[in-house]
């Protein structure tokens, strides 16, 4: 089973459209969650855009992100509107960064608002459909295994000091 984080900085909604697009494609062996690491309100064009195309965030419900208690993932994908520092979580997942910015409110337009959300279903879709998933989670395996190949004991720990990662020698 893959787990796939979508996460959203600061307050906007992001993960929650990219989750709800990613839950209605309805795939196999992955299991997709959404947080934010500052939560906020939705805004209702988010809302009304979202009910366009069929897809509802009434169930969403906004809890802060805690890296430090997060369960583990394959893929973390932070949909910010500009680059920022690297997610640090434990297992060390696989992140990527889609640059996404909301509209204000004060451009609170419908057009907006849908240019925002098509925007981030293309990025979905792109995602699932072109193999980016399967790519990352391969990678994602091989490198555990490069690492098992190391003689040398390799031990990697997070900010915290906590060990995230060990190869075989290290064990």
């Amino acid at each position: 089973m893959t787990r796939i984080l979508f996460l959203s900085a600061y307050n906007a909604p992001s993960s929650h459209l990219a989750a709800a697009f990613a839950r209605a494609r309805d795939v196999a062996d992955i299991e997709i969650f959404s947080s934010a690491i500052s939560p906020g309100t939705v805004p209702a064009q988010v809302h009304d855009v979202m009910r366009e195309v069929g897809l509802s965030l009434e169930a969403v419900s906004d809890q802060p992100f805690d890296a430090a208690t997060a369960p583990e993932f394959d893929t973390v994908i932070l949909l910010a509107a500009q680059s920022g520092s690297p997610v640090l979580l434990p297992n060390h997942p696989v992140c990527l960064q889609w640059a996404v910015e909301m509209p204000t409110e004060a451009q609170g337009n419908l057009p907006a608002f849908r240019s925002y959300r098509d925007r981030i279903r293309t990025l979905v879709d792109t995602f699932l459909d072109e193999g980016c998933l399967k790519t990352l989670v391969a990678v994602h395996q091989y490198e555990h295994l490069l690492l098992d190949c190391i003689s040398d004991g390799v031990i990697a720990h997070d900010l915290k000091r906590r060990i995230i990662e060990f190869n075989r020698a290290a064990e």
